[in-house]
C-alpha cells in the first residue's frame, strides 16, 4: 500500500489515465476526515478518463444495487478491457454495508481498477498495488498546476493566470478567499474560467472571483467561533462578510449548522460516536473535537427554532436586524 498527495497522484497517472492500471484500488481521503466531498471533481475525473479508449468508466451505487451483482463487475473484465469502477462516497452507506465494502476492497486483486472516497482516516489498505491519495483541505499552487495539466491539456494556461488566481488581490484581500482557501471543487470550477479570460485574469479576480467562490474558509471560521461562543471574534468577522450574502443564504446556512450540531451533541452524549462522526461533516472541527460540550441540545434545538422564525420575519417583511439581535442572544447565553 501507498500513499501520495493529489498532485503526486495526478502526475503519476497522466492526463488519459494511462497508468491508471498499476493500481487495482484508489482510496480518495480528505486530509482533515471533516471536508466536502468534491462531487465536481470527481465527476470531471471520471469524464477525463473516459476520453481514454482503453478504459471504460462505469459508476457503481453501492447502497442502490446488489452485493452480488456488484461482485460479479468488479471479478470480471470485459473484452480484455480494463474498468474504473468508482463507488462514490463509501462513508455515506450504512455502517454494515460499508464495513463489508471495505473489508472486500482491503482484499481487493482486479482484475479492473477500483475507487471510491471517504472521510475515515482510519482507512488502510494492505496491497502493493492499492494507493490511498490524500486531498487537501484547501488547494496550492501546485496542485491547482497539476490539475490544470490533467484537465486542461489540450488548452494553454498561463502560470501566471493560476498565481494571480490563488493568491488572489483587490477585493478578496480582505479575507474572504485568501491564499489557500481554495476547495478542490472550486479549483476545478475555476479552471473553466481560466481558459476563457486571456488577459483579463486581473479584472477577473478584482471584481468576480470572491462572487464566483464562496468563502469557504471565511464561513469554517464563522462557525467556529459562533459554536466557541468567542464573540469578538465572531462579530469582527462577521462584520467583514455579511453583506457578501443575502439574508436567505444566511438561514439557511446556520438551519444546517445548528441541526448538525444538535444531532451531534445528543448522539455523543449517547456514545454513539459513528453515527454522531458522519453527521458531524461540515461542522468545525474544533466543535467536534471539544466545543460541543459547551452545548446542551435543548439550548440547539431553541437555536434552530429562532432561525426558523427569523426566516418567516424576513420573509413577511422584517427587518435583518433580527440576526444580529440571534446572535447575541446566542454568544450570550441567554
Amino acid at each position: 500500500m501507498s500513499s501520495m498527495n493529489l498532485n503526486q497522484f495526478l502526475s503519476q497517472i497522466g492526463s488519459d489515465g494511462t497508468t491508471l492500471s498499476q493500481h487495482t484500488v484508489l482510496c480518495f481521503k480528505d486530509a482533515s476526515g471533516n471536508g466536502s466531498y468534491p462531487l465536481l471533481f470527481f465527476s470531471l475525473f471520471c469524464s477525463q478518463l473516459k476520453k481514454n479508449e482503453t478504459i471504460l468508466v462505469e459508476v457503481v451505487d453501492l447502497s442502490g444495487q446488489e452485493r452480488n451483482s456488484i461482485e460479479s463487475k468488479l471479478q470480471t473484465s470485459f473484452l480484455g478491457l480494463q474498468t474504473f469502477y468508482w463507488l462514490k462516497n463509501i462513508t455515506e452507506i450504512d455502517e454494515k454495508k460499508r464495513a463489508f465494502w471495505m473489508a472486500y476492497l482491503s482484499d481487493y486483486r482486479g482484475p479492473n481498477v477500483v475507487a471510491f472516497f471517504t472521510h475515515d482516516q482510519s482507512v488502510t489498505m494492505t496491497k502493493d498495488d492499492h494507493v490511498v491519495i490524500v486531498i487537501p483541505d484547501a488547494i496550492d499552487q501546485k496542485t491547482f498546476l497539476s490539475l490544470a495539466a490533467f484537465f486542461c491539456k489540450n488548452s494553454v494556461i498561463p502560470n501566471s493566470s493560476i498565481t494571480k488566481i490563488v493568491q488572489g488581490r483587490g477585493a478578496i484581500s480582505r479575507g474572504a478567499i485568501s491564499r489557500g482557501a481554495i476547495s478542490l471543487d472550486a479549483a476545478c470550477l475555476l479552471l473553466h474560467y481560466i481558459i476563457l479570460l486571456g488577459t483579463n485574469v486581473d479584472i477577473f479576480v478584482d471584481r468576480w472571483l470572491d462572487k464566483i467562490v464562496m468563502p469557504e474558509r471565511s464561513l469554517f471560521t464563522l462557525s467556529t467561533s459562533f459554536f466557541a461562543k468567542k464573540s469578538d471574534t465572531f462579530f469582527r468577522l462577521w462584520s467583514e462578510i455579511s453583506n457578501d450574502y443575502a439574508d436567505v443564504f444566511w438561514v439557511a446556512f446556520w438551519s444546517e449548522q445548528l441541526w448538525r450540531a444538535h444531532q451531534f451533541v445528543v448522539l455523543s452524549k449517547a456514545q454513539q460516536f459513528e453515527q454522531a462522526k458522519k453527521i458531524g461533516i461540515r461542522l468545525p472541527f474544533t466543535f467536534i473535537n471539544r466545543d460541543w460540550k459547551l452545548h446542551n441540545p435543548a439550548q440547539l434545538r431553541q437555536a434552530h427554532d429562532d432561525i426558523y422564525a427569523i426566516d418567516y420575519c424576513l420573509k413577511n417583511g422584517g427587518s435583518s436586524i433580527s440576526l444580529d439581535l440571534f446572535y447575541s442572544k446566542f454568544l450570550s447565553q441567554k
